[in-house]
């Protein structure tokens, strides 16, 4: 396994680790959260409480920002800062900013989340977030949701034009939708719209690091995962997909036997392909990308912890 990639992999388990001692009561899929969104390094429970007990001070009670399904999303984004409580106050600011326009919930929260480590203008964004939101859902009422935003936020902070992101995201999703499902072409094509590489490119591209990765028995078709595919993608333009596909499987068999991520209480198949998928995408991308990797596993963990929580609630009804 690539030197990085194994560094990565320590990095997810032991924030994952420290992350289940500071919020015992979420469930192993939102804990592993703050693994998948923290990437600056190891940090202790101690320093996670920190940043917890600051947010609880300068938070409603009701407040978002403390939902189980983002607030460890919300702690590691803001334990990345030099002044956290400022960086906490920017992202409920811009919290607020969206709410003008888009219902209050995670799916907002998670956008302010990406536009604050995209380091943007919330009124600048607003605007054109809300136009490609609304083409895109004139388009694909049944594919469009608010889950969509935070994607939504990194559509919009491409210097491309509404009219230009929307009209390559739907060309991108007529090339590849034979190859995927809706909503798994949706969401790849929407992330893909965001870089700059060829159209052609990114669509092969993306239909074939999909089927190496099925090959392998990598799953990333689930609670969102096949988000994942578009950086993959993005990445495979200049890395032979045999040493990703390879990177990605040794640090799965890594995660696995890893607590909290592997065993019978870990996070299952698909999230730990994700978290792998994960380590080995940022491992392979400069700096200016790591963001966007980061937000695009958050995202699908979060899914998975809602899913979870889903099927418990089914269950228990039963």
């Amino acid at each position: 396994m690539n030197e990085q990639v194994m560094r990565n992999c320590e990095m997810i388990v032991k924030n994952s680790l420290e992350a289940t001692n500071s919020y015992k009561w979420d469930n192993r899929q939102s804990q592993v959260t703050f693994g998948a969104a923290y990437d600056k390094g190891i940090v202790t429970s101690e320093q996670i409480n920190a940043v917890k007990r600051l947010i609880e001070r300068n938070t409603g009670t009701f407040s978002i920002l403390k939902e189980g399904k983002i607030r460890l999303a919300v702690n590691a984004e803001i334990m990345k800062s030099t002044d956290p409580e400022q960086a906490l106050t920017d992202i409920k600011n811009i919290y607020e900013t969206l709410k003008r326009k888009f219902s209050s919930g995670s799916a907002t929260a998670l956008a302010a989340l990406m536009i604050h480590s995209l380091n943007k203008d919330a009124d600048e964004m607003l605007d054109k977030m809300y136009a490609i939101y609304k083409k895109m859902d004139s388009r694909h009422y049944f594919l469009n949701s608010s889950e969509n935003l935070a994607i939504v936020a990194m559509m919009a902070s491409s210097h491309k034009d509404i009219d230009e992101i929307v009209n390559e995201s739907e060309n991108i999703y007529k090339t590849i939708n034979p190859y995927f499902s809706k909503s798994e072409a949706f969401v790849i094509a929407n992330i893909l719209s965001a870089y700059d590489d060829p159209f052609d490119w990114k669509c092969k591209a993306a239909v074939q690091i999909s089927k190496d990765l099925k090959a392998a028995r990598i799953k990333l078709n689930y609670y969102g995962a096949a988000s994942m595919i578009a950086p993959l993608a993005i990445i495979s333009l200049s890395i032979d997909n045999k040493v990703i596909v390879n990177e990605i499987r040794e640090a799965d068999n890594y995660l696995s036997t890893q607590k909290p991520i592997g065993g019978f209480f870990g996070v299952g198949t698909t999230i730990r392909n994700l978290l792998a998928a994960s380590a080995v995408a940022r491992a392979y991308t400069d700096n200016s990308e790591d963001s966007l990797i980061e937000k695009i596993a958050v995202l699908a963990c979060i899914r998975a912890s809602q899913a979870d929580d889903a099927n418990t609630a089914y269950i228990a009804t039963m």
